[in-house]
């Protein structure tokens, strides 16, 4: 109950009325999307939605804009959008969408926009896309599609705009997609792609501006026709099998160090030239100083993976509209010259296997659009430039493996686009500031080998996308009693070689991801808890741990030598999962039509069998109810316990069956292994004992006793409640939708629960989780 009640006065808290009123708002705006059919746009991008994409969006018949892009949309996308015949354009890009594409889809005849990239769509593209004749762009790219691009896609005469790359699309370019003169941009690059270039690629598409092939196994002749295509902008062949290609294909001489790169000062000639792409090529020859004559129309200058050495010169500053630099993996020396912060349109930079030295530019502030920066494995010294904050677009940033000291500027802190830093194998000092809260989006953080210390700061918790956490080799100290319990995503956590101290908590052995825990060689103690995948985790160095996985092979806790197999099973079967068992122990239960009290009498009311019960319930009777405590009955989880169905009947004083009769109700066993759990058992006694509400769940009885064994054994009885939870109402989880009527009634409720808590009570009470899965519909909640 703490976690969800806790009696403090009612001004601090109207954020939650904030929260009811956004419940509100998805009522109305669902509801009156599906009753109306009027929405015809819809746009939720960049958000934070989740779950599945309702099957009830058919429903729109008039929709014609639906735009649902950067959310966690989840599952199949539905066949019945295909009722939505006046769409013309869909974005779903960027969600967690998988399964194949819909058939169906084919008859959105009206459709001119597609936009189904950055998911995890599997097989091939339907052949009924073919009938799609007014699409203009389909999008596909960076999913795990394979199979063959359909030869019906040529039948789409009004494509422009075609992307399927990285994905695992095999085969050749059908034929019938050259006979469409409307096509401007063609992206099937890193892909498992054969076949040839057709020789009149010019007069078959003769609006193409970009053409990008890369990394696929194109074989045959570069056609001479490309070079009379006109409007081309474009042309990316790198990585494949042409007869004539630059990057990837050795143009240099191998084993010889003498200069391959001659030609350079020729390019100066070439006044439209805006991507130079040489990479592993095999080049062995001083970085050419002509660079800085280049065309100033220069985009891209890639070099990466030759044997090039010599400094970068000034001059670079002059080509200033640059967006990418890469001499990554060559013999480069020197400094980085500060000139190069006149780069002001540089989004990535690459400068990491190399042997630079010096400081780290402060004009590295000077790239307000940067969005990768690889300094890594070179000779970089002195500390992190606090300029880097300029950066504001900085996704991926990697300094490690250099020389770098000093303390971490806070400002990089506030790059909230960030979710790569690594900043490893340095010099870093100091602690980790609590800034890096901030950083949400965060996915991957390596600080480990370096000289960071004190205790680890509890707003790392809020990083809850981590899914890589390295800190191993540095000089943290202090518990991890909180830090990392919010942290559902991870999947790696290195602690090691620290100086981090007390026990292991529970809660890792709760975080279904996690593939890898080390925590070795640090000043743990006590009783390791159970985790799934014992050989996974490494506690080794930890002379005073005990008990957990025989794997581990540690010692026997003192506490644990008496204790039998069945108590350890117990165990076994109990461990929470997540915040969620509170959810019977207070949740709101919503009303369609208001509960009328009725009159007690002998004549008209049969007495309920669970009247007598506040006191006369024991551990047996409990674990008889809920046939042994068995995982089959369980229906929610949480902190401090777990919460199983069952099925009492009724007893006297003397454990006497008095008849029959029986009542379904919660049983909230508590996990008295958990810090805090009896504490907790007694404040939701005293919570739930004066709260008196229609809109409220009742609780029936507690049980204060012990088990077979002699140990303590803690349960609350609450009603059932058998409709399930208002969240697989609005999922539509059930036989049908809630009418707009019925959702404004439970939104009535919601609100009359809480003003009872707030206002009515000799105490207020705040609830600390309002959402609907916490909005529980009674039996007399009649819909039909």
């Amino acid at each position: 109950m703490p976690e969800r009640l806790s009696q403090v006065g009612f001004p601090r808290h109207r954020r939650y009325y904030l929260n009811l009123l956004l419940l509100l708002f998805f009522f109305f705006f669902f509801t009156a999307a599906s009753l109306s059919n009027e929405t015809d746009r819809i746009d939720l991008g960049s958000n934070r939605f989740s779950g599945r994409i309702p099957p009830q969006i058919g429903r729109l018949f008039r929709l014609r804009h639906r735009n649902l892009t950067a959310n966690s949309f989840e599952g199949r996308i539905p066949a019945n959008i295909s009722s939505c015949s006046e769409l013309r354009i869909l974005d779903l890009s960027y969600n967690e969408l998988e399964g194949d594409l819909p058939t169906q889809m084919g008859s959105l005849s009206k459709m001119t926009e597609l936009h189904l990239g950055h998911n995890g769509l599997t097989r091939s593209v339907p052949p009924s896309f073919g009938n799609l004749s007014s699409l203009k762009v389909l999008s596909l790219e960076r999913n795990a599609m394979d199979g063959r691009i359909p030869d019906a896609l040529g039948q789409m005469r009004s494509l422009e705009r075609l992307e399927i790359y990285e994905n695992n699309i095999s085969g050749p370019i059908p034929p019938s997609l050259y006979n469409l003169s409307s096509i401007k941009h063609v992206d099937v690059s890193v892909n498992d792609m054969t076949g040839t270039l057709p020789p009149d690629l010019r007069n078959s598409l003769p609006d193409l501006h970009w053409l990008m092939l890369e990394a696929n196994r194109f074989t045959g002749r570069i056609p001479d026709s490309v070079t009379n295509a006109s409007k081309l902008e474009f042309l990316d062949l790198t990585y494949n099998q042409f007869l004539l290609t630059l990057s990837g294909n050795y143009l240099g001489q191998r084993g010889q160090k003498s200069p391959d790169m001659t030609f350079f000062p020729s390019l100066t000639n070439c006044s439209a030239l805006q991507i130079l792409a040489m990479e592993d090529d095999n080049f062995t020859d001083a970085f050419p100083s002509s660079l800085a004559n280049l065309s100033t129309t220069l985009q891209q200058f890639l070099i990466g993976g030759n044997r090039i050495y010599g400094t970068v010169p000034s001059g670079i500053g002059n080509l200033v509209n640059l967006t990418v630099f890469s001499v990554s993996n060559n013999e480069l020396n020197g400094i980085i010259p500060e000139e190069i912060g006149r780069l002001e349109k540089l989004q990535g930079l690459y400068m990491n296997g190399n042997r630079f030295s010096g400081r780290i530019p402060t004009s590295l502030g000077n790239f307000s659009q940067l969005n990768k920066l690889n300094l890594a494995k070179n000779r970089l010294e002195g500390s992190i430039p606090a300029s880097v904050e300029n950066c504001r677009y900085l996704q991926n940033m990697d300094l490690s493996g250099n020389n770098i000291d000093g303390t971490m500027p806070r400002g990089m802190f506030a790059l909230y686009s960030l979710f790569d830093l690594n900043l490893s194998h340095n010099s870093l000092s100091g602690s980790l500031p609590a800034e890096i809260g901030s950083l949400e989006n965060l996915q991957r953080l390596d600080v480990s080998h370096n000289r960071l210390g004190d205790e680890i700061p509890a707003a790392l918790g809020k990083c809850v996308r981590l899914e890589f956490l390295y800190m191993g080799d540095n000089a943290f100290r202090g518990s991890m009693e909180s830090v990392f319990r919010n942290l559902s995503s991870v999947r790696v956590l290195d602690l090691s070689r620290n100086n981090v101290s007390g026990p292991i908590q529970d809660y890792f052995g709760r975080m279904d991801l996690l593939e890898n825990l080390n925590l070795s060689y640090n000043d743990l103690e006590g009783h390791v808890p159970f985790f799934r995948n014992a050989s996974a985790i490494s506690v080794a160095g930890n002379g005073r741990l005990c008990g957990g996985s025989p794997v581990m092979k540690l010692p026997a806790c003192p506490e644990d030598k008496g204790r039998s197999k069945s108590h350890t099973l117990l165990k076994i079967v109990l461990p929470v999962t997540g915040g969620s068992v509170l959810i019977l122990c207070f949740s709101i239960a919503a009303f369609f039509y208001a509960r009328r009290n009725y009159k007690k009498t002998k004549e008209s009311t049969k007495k309920n069998p669970l009247d007598d019960l506040w006191l006369n319930v024991s551990y047996a009777e409990l674990l008889k109810a809920t046939d042994g405590i068995s995982p089959s009955n369980l229906i929610g989880a949480g902190s401090f316990g777990s919460v199983y169905r069952g099925t009492l009947q009724e007893y006297n004083q003397n454990e006497t069956l008095i008849n029959s009769t029986t009542s379904t109700v919660a049983v909230k066993v508590l996990d008295l292994q958990r810090r805090g759990a009896s504490k907790s058992f007694m404040a939701e006694c005293r919570a739930l004992r004066n709260i008196r509400h229609r809109n409220l769940i009742k609780i029936v009885t507690a049980c204060s006793s012990t088990d077979f064994k002699g140990n303590d054994f803690k349960a609350l009885v609450f009603e059932y409640i058998p409709n399930g939870s208002l969240d697989g109402w609005l999922l539509h989880r059930n036989t049908r939708c809630l009418s707009l009527v019925e959702r404004l009634n439970i939104a009535v409720d919601v609100a009359s629960s809480l003003n009872y808590l707030h206002n009515q009570g000799e105490t207020p009470i705040v609830h600390r989780d309002l959402k609907p899965s916490n909005v529980l519909l009674h039996e007399e909640a009649v819909f039909f």
